[in-house]
């Protein structure tokens, strides 16, 4: 559900764009290389979908047998990768990769929304990174608290 939420997000985008949009920049300065809005649109749908179809693959390996779980918690990773337990697990991995394949797309349409628009909004040069650092920041975040929700042992809460 959100990566097309994410390719919405491109396309009203696009609509706010001029003919040419930014392509390249050096660190935080001013564009140095243009394309047409269109390639923008090819370019931005496309790593979106690819990106997350990466990490939906991933899952897919990751889940196919609990023997490619290891955690930091030896004792939580004998316990999640029992035959009796693993059922549970497989089913939470695949949420938590559902949510991150959605995330990463909505947060590569406004980083690449934010990069193409920046200059006709008269944006400064440095809002793009800081919506990069700050989307993965934020991100990796979620991530980490989520895997150590998802990995606790029953009975225990989250432990330091």
């Amino acid at each position: 559900m959100l990566v097309p939420m994410a390719v919405a997000l491109e396309l009203a985008a696009f609509g706010a764009m001029p003919e040419q949009v930014p392509r390249h920049v050096r660190f935080a300065g001013p564009p140095d290389a243009w394309w047409s809005r269109d390639s923008w649109l090819g370019f931005s749908a496309g790593m979106t979908v690819f990106f997350a179809a990466m990490i939906l693959v991933g899952g897919v390996l990751l889940t196919i047998s609990p023997s490619g779980l290891r955690l930091r918690d030896k004792e939580a990773t004998r316990y999640w990768t029992r035959e009796e337990n693993w059922p549970l697990m497989r089913q939470r991995l695949w949420l938590l990769i559902a949510w991150l394949a959605g995330l990463f797309a909505i947060y590569l349409a406004l980083s690449l929304g934010v990069f193409a628009l920046a200059p006709s909004w008269g944006l400064p040069h440095w809002a793009n990174l800081a919506v990069m650092v700050g989307g993965l920041v934020a991100g990796a975040s979620w991530l980490f608290v989520s895997i150590r929700r998802l990995t606790t042992l029953p009975g225990r809460g989250a432990r330091r």
